[in-house]
């Protein structure tokens, strides 16, 4: 039951930050760096699957979230959790100088 709550919790955090960056570029749900690998910049981290809009990855990265819970996977969750989506434009590197 408190597995169930957090999944609520966190659901509906994704969809308030995917709601507040309304744009209509692609949308890629990404996994964020390795607690050792804090440094790592936002477009080296991994690209999972690419979206036409924020509440489709939202939605994709929820049943991911339900998926793992259901099955009782520590190591699902734990991967999900360290999951998010993301504007394309921020998986971009900068230009060179």
């Amino acid at each position: 039951m408190r597995q169930r709550a957090w999944l609520l919790a966190v659901v509906v955090a994704a969809g308030v930050g995917c709601a507040m960056h309304s744009s209509s570029e692609d949308w890629v749900l990404v996994r964020s760096a390795a607690e050792g690998e804090m440094n790592t910049p936002i477009y080296a981290w991994r690209q999972i699957k690419r979206f036409p809009t924020a509440e489709e990855c939202a939605r994709y990265h929820a049943d991911l979230l339900d998926q793992a819970v259901s099955a009782g996977s520590r190591e699902k969750l734990e991967a999900a959790y360290h999951e998010q989506c993301m504007p394309s434009e921020k998986m971009t590197a900068p230009a060179s100088r």
